[in-house]
């Protein structure tokens, strides 16, 4: 659900972050320290109680414009070794996915990140 603010869903086996609908995806720097700020938090919890973490999936919810920055499967290589992670990309009206989306999330596949894709 796109809201105001961020929700944070855990349920059994996935913790969920929505997509907090104020924050300018745009441009590469704001969407980078979104990804980042969420993934950092999400590492920090999962080494201070790995035995309640290491069995869950961090779901990662995302427009599909943050995938159309060059090289974005990068910002997940650090975290996608130490958790399993999970990116729910959505559309927001009539967009679709291009060349550099599609690379993005080819190579998300790659380093172990599993791709959903809303539309």
């Amino acid at each position: 659900m796109v809201g105001a603010k961020t929700d944070y869903h855990d349920a059994n086996d996935c913790t969920y972050i929505s997509w907090d609908g104020n924050c300018e995806a745009g441009s590469l720097e704001t969407s980078y320290d979104y990804v980042r700020e969420r993934l950092e938090i999400y590492q920090k919890f999962s080494e201070q109680h790995p035995d309640f973490y290491k069995p869950k999936v961090f779901a990662l919810e995302l427009p599909f414009r943050v995938a159309k920055h060059e090289h974005m499967y990068t910002w997940f290589i650090p975290f996608s070794m130490k958790f399993k992670i999970c990116v729910l990309f959505f559309a927001e009206g009539k967009e679709g996915i291009d060349k550099d989306s599609l690379l993005n999330i080819n190579q998300l596949r790659r380093i172990g990140v599993a791709i959903k894709v809303r539309h």
